[in-house]
């Protein structure tokens, strides 16, 4: 099939291809280690969450608050909700 660049299917350059993995199927690891994985990713960037926040405050321009705790605060939530 290609790449679709321009509203047309191109072939690639280098014509190298990666694998794409439906998380759907779980062959990679089932329910309990998925959840796992993102409750992990969820403390990860809970215990960075300062600089995140302001990173993420530097790269949008929008207020240390607001990227603390909607942007990064709600992603956190996110990852723990859907780990469960």
């Amino acid at each position: 099939m290609g790449l679709f660049i321009k509203n047309t299917f191109v072939e690639s350059v280098n014509k190298k291809q990666y694998e794409t993995i439906n998380p759907s199927t779980r062959k990679i690891c089932n329910g309990k280690e998925h959840g796992r994985l993102l409750n992990k990713l969820a403390d990860l960037i809970e215990r960075d969450l300062e600089e995140l926040a302001a990173i993420e405050s530097f790269d949008n321009g929008q207020t240390l608050f607001t990227a603390k705790f909607i942007d990064v605060g709600l992603s956190i939530d996110c990852y723990r909700y859907f780990a469960r």
